[in-house]
């Protein structure tokens, strides 16, 4: 498989997403920096808009279509935004709040884990697309730079 469609992919997959396609292009495929962030941004930002978009109407549907679904589902939406507004005061706080989210390169955290988090706080569709989409840039610049300069400091040394 062409090495540019790997880095996508891996780019998209909801663990590794950009902490690990910019590591794979740039070490293993010895990708520029410039061209391995690329890759990995559209890759990771690829699947996000449909995921994000179906997984609101397909929720919605089921909360039509279930009554047991409906109840879990208000609930759980009910609760994550009644303990979470205590945090963020003003609605730009959420978002702000999932920006960091999205561009912290840690485990558990990114695109998926945002869009996740942006539908259960109830952040706009439209709005959390923007929020991710710049996290994604964020993050891939930081993972970018890191690993440019463990790649740096792995030449010095050796």
């Amino acid at each position: 498989m062409n090495q540019e469609i790997i880095t996508f992919l891996t780019a998209a997959a909801p663990i590794l997403e950009l902490r690990g396609a910019i590591p794979l292009a740039m070490g293993v495929f010895h990708f520029s920096p410039l061209k391995a962030y690329f890759i990995a941004v559209l890759g990771n930002i690829f699947l996000i808009v449909p995921f994000l978009f179906f997984l609101q109407r397909f929720s919605e549907y089921l909360m039509h279509k279930s009554y047991h679904f409906n109840r879990f589902m208000v609930w759980v939406l009910e609760r994550s935004q009644r303990k979470h507004m205590d945090h963020f005061h003003e609605k730009k706080w959420m978002e702000v709040a999932l920006f960091v989210f999205v561009a912290v390169p840690l485990p558990m955290t990114g695109a998926w884990s945002g869009a996740v988090a942006a539908y259960i706080l109830g952040v706009p569709f439209w709005r959390a697309i923007g929020v991710i989409f710049l996290g994604i840039l964020a993050a891939g610049g930081l993972v970018t730079t890191l690993v440019s300069l463990g790649f740096m400091a792995s030449r010095s040394v050796f």
